[in-house]
């Protein structure tokens, strides 16, 4: 398999508590053998363009407190039906360092 990346992330901090974050990213992926993923009789060989984006805002409210929220979206492209998919994720996350 054969896989080529770009990733590219961005981070203001408008306050000294918050941040602000955006992600982005296109992943290819081609397999170097053929029914490396399908079981057909003829060589076939798979290829996949993933692009990806998430958003986000971490806060510090307390001292050795974060929470952080964020949203992301995937897309995956595919020359095999089943491994076409998008879809679309959130979360929040509270954490506690000591």
């Amino acid at each position: 398999r054969n896989g080529t990346s770009l990733m590219v992330h961005s981070q203001i901090t408008p306050m000294p508590n918050i941040d602000f974050f955006l992600s982005g990213g296109l992943s290819l992926r081609q397999d170097d053998s053929p029914n490396a993923r399908s079981s057909l009789t003829t060589d076939f060989y798979a290829r996949d363009l993933t692009r990806n984006l998430s958003a986000g805002v971490t806060a510090r409210p307390w001292s050795k407190w974060t929470i952080k929220g964020t949203i992301a979206w995937t897309n995956n492209f595919s020359n095999l039906d089943l491994y076409k998919y998008q879809k679309l994720d959130s979360s929040i996350s509270v954490r506690r360092d000591f």
